[in-house]
């Protein structure tokens, strides 16, 4: 007796049988910008790079960045635009400028051919010689415009679209949209490529999520996009860095662009060379003017 007594002691005092563990997986948080993400690594691009892309609290989505302009052949006043560019303080400040760093440009004129009253006159017109750098996250800009072809983007883009253009017929509102697509895929596909061109420059000369710029994505005195700064951004100082916030780089840098967009002693192509810098000719003729004011 005393025995079963013990034995049924000795059962209440072990732990309960544990019925099999059912594992379950912890939730992922869904990253906002993971249709880039996904394009990133379908591309190759480093995956160290394409995490602190989605991680970093410095990039930030803001939808202003992925507006799609559509344009539509009619004059918006841009011959106006470029106006203050040659007025008198412009002109004052240009020539000031070359004077102070008359060796520098001129050094850069001898070795590319570009006129060093033309480098000062488009770094003038670009930041105003370094003054206005803009404040535009370079790495949002683009991750923010790489999301324009999501459909929720698609649709305010749509939506503004239709606040603009609210007196076309049915037709001519279609042909809009149509081109709002092609501008969407176009866009978003160039996004991609000068993130891919972030990670380049964040591999060699820079902290790539740290660049700021302006509301297009540009940046340093020379405002180079990414992909411009992978492919023609040159070390004017010879430190061994390419940095377009230091203005020797800058001021070679815009030169060795001139040049290989085909700057000769022609008028002609000199004007084509400074259209490829930006595509207006607004542009081209305030670079111009300015130029040849402060001769």
């Amino acid at each position: 007796m005393a025995i079963i007594i013990l034995l049924t002691m000795l059962s209440l005092l072990s732990p309960p049988e544990v019925a099999e563990e059912t594992l379950i997986e912890p939730e992922v948080e869904y990253n906002f910008f993971q249709p880039v993400i996904d394009k990133l690594y379908t591309l190759g691009v480093d995956s160290m790079f394409v995490y602190k892309l989605s991680n970093d609290p410095r990039v930030k989505f803001d939808q202003k960045y992925s507006k799609i302009h559509v344009p539509t052949g009619k004059s918006s006043g841009s011959s106006n635009k470029y106006a203050t560019h040659y007025n008198r303080t412009a002109v004052s400040k240009t020539k000031a400028f070359l004077n102070v760093n008359m060796d520098l440009l001129s050094t850069a004129e001898k070795q590319f051919g570009v006129n060093k009253e033309i480098l000062a006159a488009l770094l003038y017109v670009e930041t105003r010689h370094g003054n206005y750098l803009g404040n535009h996250n370079v790495a949002s800009v683009y991750m923010s415009l790489a999301m324009a072809d999501q459909p929720d983007l698609i649709t305010m883009n749509l939506n503004a679209l239709k606040a603009k253009h609210s007196r076309k017929s049915k037709e001519a509102f279609a042909k809009l949209e149509s081109k709002l697509m092609k501008r969407v895929e176009q866009k978003t596909t160039w996004a991609i490529e000068q993130l891919i061109a972030l990670d380049s420059m964040d591999s060699c000369c820079y902290d790539a999520l740290s660049i700021h710029g302006s509301y297009a994505g540009a940046f340093g005195i020379s405002q180079f996009i990414p992909d411009s700064y992978v492919r023609w951004a040159i070390d004017g100082n010879n430190d061994g860095k390419v940095d377009l916030f230091i203005l020797e780089d800058a001021v070679f840098s815009a030169a060795n662009y001139l040049k290989l967009h085909g700057w000769t002693d022609d008028p002609q192509d000199q004007y084509d060379a400074i259209w490829g810098y930006n595509h207006s000719n607004a542009y081209v003729k305030a670079i111009q003017k300015l130029a040849g004011k402060i001769k």
